[in-house]
């Protein structure tokens, strides 16, 4: 008894000997699973370690850096950063994410793969002006050898995408064409003294999404595409969050020279992809659709989320789009709360010979066999009926379309009763009177939108004007929100109940405002640790754990064990191991 009571002794003496070790060890020495912070900027040094705000990383760097999970890598607000982000990423997982967002005050950092032209062009003869854009000299913005232009704007923020195939087929002012070297713009005036700086889109993917990351409040524009998926294993496409960012002024660059072809889109997830959050985004401006899950090969796309955005002045909104027979499809896709303002009404359409494809959802055909998508509580306005319907598919997907498909509780604003909200056509080129669908039409054949409400908007145009302007003006989510809610608009999307009682709205922003400056202060008073700060935590560390070893064996044996060096040292190997695990 007497000797079991001894051990009972020494087990709990080893017991609060590992208590103490635990608690003595100083907590920073697992600081390793929360990541490291690093700050990018225009300013930034290419060998700068990017861990203060002092010393950020340069966007080259950005681009070589390996970025593990937990990390966060913070761009600076007010900052243009011009070329392609394809992020190096490691040892992420759903749980432990690398996290893109910005720091600092002022508009959201802008991702641009635009070449802007401040300069005069060559006179090419026969009614076209040519400008090299392979010479670094004659553009400023993203560095490439790529002379593939979707569209360009002026100073004066008027868009020019009437790019055509070769010389012979431009037949209007401003039409252009481009080849390997050269975009030649057919006017018989200098186009830098008649239009001024011009910036032109360019053909590339502008942000290369990978596995486990969260992309925050970064504002995307002119290029071809705005996110595609990088490259790695499709099946590990998954578990992408992107919230609070805006991505407009995206695609019409050629992808196909020889049936010339062009596209471009917001955000692609191309083949594949799953658990992918899409969350109060502005999308604008785009040439083809703002989203969408589309792919050659039969993919697989489950459980993506697309709330709360805003849609305005696309070709499309969302789009699907599967190019051969085999497993796969869709499961669990859901579209809610979205508000879609003008697809269908802007350069996008009036450049693409298909214009009648011009819809807030787009079934482009799809032919792997699943399908489950849910549309509800979106808000959809239309100011034209010329090309925009809301739901758009060829015939030969229209079986599946509706009998796959759960769209209801929407809210439908269109210029009249009869105006078309379902077009079925192989054809985007032409409307084929027996293949369009008015609302109670569409309700009768597809027996979904029971629920939805349809206002025809014909007779009150003027009071949408100002919606109008801020959707394709403004940066401010909340303000196109408010802007669709004071012009009469039912809205779901996020903040709409607050816009409804502004004192309310102005106390949470000011509320918002304090605690954004609490954290900005926490954030400046943050240093980093110094190098002997580390070495004394590691030494302290490592010295705990050999001293509280020693002390359990001399507790375990009740007597003095012999010191062998070679063991010693191998047991503080073995906890420095375990202090930086």
């Amino acid at each position: 008894m007497k000797k079991a009571i001894n051990q009972l002794s020494k087990l709990t003496v080893l017991f609060v000997a590992i208590v103490l070790v635990l608690s003595v060890m100083p907590t920073t020495a697992f600081a390793a699973k929360s990541g490291k912070t690093y700050y990018v900027s225009v300013d930034g040094k290419d060998d700068n370690d990017g861990l203060s705000k002092d010393k950020p990383l340069s966007f080259k760097m950005a681009n070589a850096t390996l970025f593990k999970g937990g990390d966060k890598v913070l761009f600076k607000r007010g900052d243009t950063f011009y070329g392609l982000f394809a992020p190096i990423v490691a040892s992420a997982s759903k749980d432990s994410r690398v996290t893109f967002d910005a720091y600092g005050k002022g508009d959201l950092p802008k991702l641009s793969f635009a070449k802007i032209v401040s300069k005069a062009w060559e006179n090419a003869g026969n009614g076209f002006y040519k400008i090299d854009l392979t010479d670094e000299k004659n553009y400023s913005g993203a560095k490439s050898r790529i002379a593939n232009v979707g569209f360009f704007t002026d100073d004066k923020g008027n868009y020019y995408g009437m790019r055509k195939k070769d010389a012979a087929s431009c037949v209007d002012k401003y039409d252009f064409y481009c080849d390997d070297t050269y975009i030649y713009l057919k006017t018989d005036k200098e186009p830098y003294a008649e239009l001024g700086t011009l910036k032109m889109a360019i053909h590339e993917s502008l942000f290369k999404l990978a596995p486990c990351i969260n992309v925050k409040n970064l504002h995307l524009e002119y290029c071809g595409y705005g996110m595609t998926w990088g490259r790695g294993d499709k099946d590990k496409r998954n578990f992408v969050d992107i919230t609070n960012c805006v991505i407009e002024n995206m695609g019409g660059t050629v992808i196909d020279e020889k049936n010339f072809t062009r596209a471009g889109n917001g955000i692609e997830l191309f083949d594949s992809g799953s658990n992918v959050v899409i969350k109060n985004n502005i999308f604008r401006t785009t040439y083809d659709v703002a989203f969408t899950c589309q792919g050659s090969e039969p993919g697989t796309w489950k459980n993506i989320s697309i709330t709360d955005n805003i849609f305005a002045y696309n070709t499309q909104a969302i789009e699907f789009w599967c190019g051969k027979e085999g497993n796969g499809g869709i499961y669990n896709l859901v579209f809610e709360n979205n508000l879609c303002i003008k697809q269908g009404e802007h350069w996008g359409t009036i450049a693409r010979p298909g214009k009648f494809a011009s819809t807030d959802l787009l079934m482009y055909g799809f032919k792997a066999p699943a399908y489950d998508v849910t549309m509800r509580n979106n808000t959809f306005y239309h100011s034209t009926d010329e090309y925009a319907v809301i739901y758009y598919s060829p015939a030969a997907t229209v079986e599946k379309f509706l009998k796959n498909f759960k769209i209801n509780n929407n809210y439908i604003y269109h210029l009249k009763e009869n105006s078309t909200v379902f077009f079925v056509n192989d054809d985007a080129e032409k409307r084929e009177d027996n293949r369009n669908f008015n609302f109670k039409e569409w309700q009768e054949m597809s027996q979904m939108d029971k629920d939805t409400t349809f206002t025809a908007i014909g007779d009150n145009l003027s009071s949408f004007a100002d919606l109008e302007k801020i959707a394709l003006e403004s940066n401010d989510y909340n303000e196109i929100v408010k802007a669709a809610i004071d012009s009469g608009l039912t809205v779901k999307a996020r903040y709409s109940d607050e816009y409804e009682d502004k004192k309310d709205s102005d106390k949470e922003d000011s509320s918002k405002d304090k605690d954004d400056n609490k954290s900005e202060v926490k954030e400046e008073n943050k240093s980093p640790m110094n190098i002997k700060t580390k070495i004394y935590i590691i030494l302290g560390s490592v010295v705990t754990v050999v001293v509280a070893a020693v002390v359990v064996v001399i507790i375990l044996t009740g007597k003095n064990p012999p010191v062998n060096r070679v063991d010693v040292a191998s047991k503080g190997s073995e906890s420095d191991n375990n202090t930086q695990e």
